[in-house]
C-alpha cells in the first residue's frame, strides 16, 4: 500500500481553511467557513447576518499539542458574539464586536 502524502493533505487542509461560504436565501446572509490556526489545529465558524453590518458569530475549535514527548494536550473551544461591519473602502471593512471564548483542556501525561 502507499503512504499518502502528508504535504498534499496539508495543502488540503489549507485550502479548506481559507474557504468560506455565503448563502443568501431570502433576505437572510448566511456565511459558514473553516479555519486553520495550526497543522495540530482546526475550526468552523458560521455567521448570521441580524441586519444591515450586524452579525451574531459562532465558532468552534479543537486542537492537539504535544508538549513534550511523554504529555499530550487537547483543546476544545467555543466562541458565541456579535460581530459589527463598518465599511471603510470600496472592499474593506473594518470588523469589530464582543466574541467571549471558552475552553476546555484536557492534559494527559502518559509514564
Amino acid at each position: 500500500m502507499k503512504n499518502k502524502s502528508p504535504k498534499a493533505a496539508a495543502i488540503i487542509l489549507l485550502l479548506m481553511s481559507l474557504a468560506t461560504f455565503k448563502s443568501n436565501a431570502q433576505s437572510d446572509i448566511l456565511e459558514v467557513g473553516l479555519r486553520m490556526s495550526s497543522f495540530q489545529g482546526f475550526g468552523a465558524i458560521y455567521k448570521k447576518q441580524l441586519s444591515e453590518n450586524t452579525y451574531n458569530r459562532i465558532s468552534a475549535a479543537a486542537a492537539q499539542l504535544n508538549v513534550a514527548s511523554n504529555s499530550r494536550l487537547i483543546r476544545l473551544g467555543l466562541s458565541l458574539g456579535r460581530e459589527k461591519r463598518q465599511q471603510i473602502g470600496s472592499q474593506t471593512y473594518f470588523v469589530h464586536g464582543f466574541n467571549p471564548f471558552f475552553a476546555l483542556n484536557l492534559n494527559n501525561l502518559e509514564q
